[in-house]
């Protein structure tokens, strides 16, 4: 399909027929320019082989201004492939492969039996229930994908927001400022200029970024870090090998009560605490260290910080608080506002 201005929307036809349904805006200075204009830009179907190309023709009229919307009904098993330049993109209800390319485009794919590959250039795009494999590459605003069965690829520059719930297979995402990969996510990861948070992922997980807050909850195996000028919190719910290495930024690590590990601690301007007396903490006025084994020592953990602290905890320690019941009716209550935040548009 191409379309160069206006939206595409592809969903799952009755039988073998295609369908198309088009809605078009002509801009023209009078009514015969307006019927010149359509009549050069009435899209087409074409068929060679068992390949079907629907063309929009917006650019038939030269420089006047042609948008031509498209609803197309196509057999449910035939693989689709999309180039789109000014429009919103929606396509539904696949047995096939899609194969996307869009600019300045909102764009939807789910319930697809087969691989979803975009390469998009400004807008959005929310992928969900995708049985094969997910890639998205170019320069979006924001991401969201979920309940995919396959692996996810992302990469490029993402300028708002990045939302993944639910991706059974490896998940991977490169850009100028954070380079991630980790083997599963059974919750759900939320990425923003600032702050990267997220909870129950399956390691191996490898992080290298800048810049930004990381918190993430329910990690299984094993895991390396690297972050400058932010700080770090990672709670383990199965522990693994743990190697971080941080600058300007509080660093905590959450253990679970019976695990086996050992430490090699080591911060630079700050100090350790922990939770575990078998830990040999020293705080020096430079220089703070930690080593020791707990259990049977199985694991090993190495942090590394400058110009803050370290804090090495129980899991129970640090498990969220039990939240305040229900203000009883008839008693006086009030409300806080919730607190502001600004969201600085800068490349993840």
């Amino acid at each position: 399909m191409l379309d160069n201005r206006g939206a595409i929307s592809i969903h799952a036809s009755d039988g073998n027929k295609i369908t198309v349904a088009v809605r078009k805006r002509v801009g023209a200075e009078n009514q015969n320019d307006a019927d010149k204009y359509n009549t050069e830009t009435r899209p087409t179907i074409t068929s060679t082989g068992g390949l079907v190309t629907i063309d929009a023709k917006t650019d038939a009229a030269g420089d006047h201004p042609i948008e031509t919307d498209l609803d197309i009904s196509l057999p449910r098993k035939a693989a689709v492939s999309i180039v789109a330049r000014r429009g919103d993109v929606n396509v539904s209800g696949r047995d096939g492969n899609i194969d996307l390319a869009a600019q300045h485009s909102d764009t939807t794919v789910d319930d697809i039996n087969g691989s979803v590959k975009i390469n998009q250039d400004k807008g959005s795009a929310k992928v969900e229930q995708i049985n094969g494999d997910v890639r998205v590459e170019g320069h979006l605003n924001e991401v969201s994908i979920s309940d995919v069965k396959g692996s996810l690829q992302l990469e490029g520059e993402f300028q708002e927001s990045i939302k993944l719930e639910r991706i059974a297979k490896t998940v991977t995402f490169k850009s100028s400022r954070t380079d991630m990969e980790f083997s599963r996510i059974d919750g759900s990861l939320d990425l923003d200029s600032d702050e990267l948070r997220a909870d129950q992922l399956t390691g191996p997980l490898r992080l290298t970024t800048r810049s930004k807050n990381i918190r993430l909850d329910g990690v299984n195996g094993d895991v390396r870090m690297q972050d400058d000028n932010g700080a770090i919190e990672l709670g383990m719910s199965k522990l693994g090998n743990i190697q971080i290495d941080n600058r300007n930024g509080g660093v905590q690590v959450s253990l679970p009560d019976r695990a086996g590990f050992r430490v090699d601690a080591r911060t630079r301007d700050g100090e350790i605490q922990s939770d575990f007396p078998e830990l040999k903490v020293n705080n020096d006025e430079h220089e703070s260290k930690a080593n020791g084994s707990v259990g049977n020592g199985g694991a090993h953990i190495v942090v590394n910080n400058e110009h803050d602290n370290i804090e090495i905890r129980k899991a129970s320690a640090t498990a969220p608080p039990v939240p305040p019941p229900p203000a009883t009716p008839g008693k006086l209550g009030k409300s806080l506002p919730a607190p502001k935040s600004d969201v600085q548009t800068t490349e993840h």
